[in-house]
């Protein structure tokens, strides 16, 4: 989800646009975690990756 959307969503409906906001944060720093340990974007094949990983589900 775009950034500026989750805090127009978060301007609009504080209670559930909070939880909106955290959710969008935290999946944000999942991703970034995944690619630093992987060493490669998802669905990237080179010999410095490092693992594999599962999908998600948005």
């Amino acid at each position: 989800m775009d950034p500026l959307a989750l805090i127009e969503d978060y301007l609009s409906d504080q209670e559930n646009g909070m939880k909106n906001l955290i959710t969008g944060f935290l999946n944000q720093v999942m991703l970034a975690e995944a690619l630093q340990q992987t060493r490669a974007d998802s669905y990237e094949r080179t010999g410095a990756r490092k693992a594999h990983r599962n999908g998600y589900k948005d």
